[in-house]
């Protein structure tokens, strides 16, 4: 009996094709194979090394790439079984995943099962019965768990899975939640970047004339960076040579000097650059403690 080896060295050595004195292969099975999505003649599918031709390791790399592309599988290893002199029987050892029996969630009181299981698939992390367990999407699954608890206010929140295995290749899966104290905001504290920021948009709002988020009425027309500009409408005062000041500047005794100047561009690129920066600087001062 020889044993093919699959190490990924071996295989970037291995030529192409099969050498003409290789042995010829009289028949290819799979063994190991109990679930019936895994049957043989769904596996030699996808297996390219056929009865008649000669053992080519390549191509067997190829095969065991293959089978475990199907995510079915833990461990995949080859032999070649000598029948005839120059021919042997090439055989696909798998060990399957465990299929998931059954997933408990436990001391959840913050969320509901639905939620969960609503977040899995949105996220593309669903655990269903019979498929097979996957530690990768497990761990994912329990982060998810932990995000849902963190919007809710359960910042320290532990998330832990417990695993039973059940004759003869099953698994039990149960996510044990500790959800912990809500964590509320006590205090926020805004540092030199975020203070100008605000200081600078207080400015804005000062010159504009009206808060940042209120939308012009019909009267008016909105400028840059939230700036209110009075239509063309205005009289004009033949003392100054220009046009009276808009009634709301002339009713709150504001002094104006018309429209705003105009800012160029590279003041507003600069500007807005700044905002957003001071913008994430505020957002990351507003950790939850």
């Amino acid at each position: 009996m020889k044993l093919v080896s699959l190490l990924l060295a071996l295989w970037m050595q291995i030529p192409a094709t099969a050498p003409a004195n290789a042995p010829i292969i009289d028949d290819v099975q799979v063994r190991g194979n109990r679930k019936q999505q895994n049957s043989s003649n769904s596996l030699k599918y996808v297996i390219q090394s056929k009865k008649g031709d000669r053992v080519n390791s390549a191509m067997i790399a190829r095969d065991v790439r293959a089978l475990y592309g199907r995510e079915q599988f833990d461990d995949i290893w080859v032999e070649a079984e000598d029948t005839t002199p120059g021919h042997v029987i090439l055989v696909f050892n798998v060990s399957e995943k465990p299929a998931i029996r059954n997933v408990d969630y436990k001391g959840l009181s913050t969320l509901q099962v639905s939620d969960v299981l609503k977040a899995l698939s949105e996220k593309k992390a669903t655990l269903s019965q019979g498929t097979p367990y996957d530690e990768t999407r497990i761990q994912k699954a329990r982060m998810i768990i932990k995000a849902l608890l963190a919007e809710k206010g359960r910042q320290k929140a532990e998330v832990d899975v417990a695993t039973e295995k059940v004759p003869p290749n099953s698994i039990l899966v149960t996510f044990n939640v500790t959800e912990g104290p809500k964590v509320k905001i006590d205090k926020i504290e805004f540092d030199a970047v975020a203070q100008r920021f605000i200081g600078i948009r207080m400015r804005l709002q000062e010159e504009a004339g009206v808060r940042a988020d209120e939308r012009p009425h019909p009267g008016q027309r909105a400028g840059r960076a939230g700036c209110v500009i009075e239509r063309s409408s205005r009289k004009r005062n033949p003392a100054s040579g220009g046009r009276e000041p808009p009634e709301s500047a002339r009713k709150s005794g504001v002094q104006t000097q018309g429209v705003h100047a105009p800012r160029s561009p590279d003041h507003w690129r600069a500007a807005r650059a700044t905002f957003q920066a001071a913008a994430r600087r505020v957002r990351l001062c507003c950790q939850w403690a």
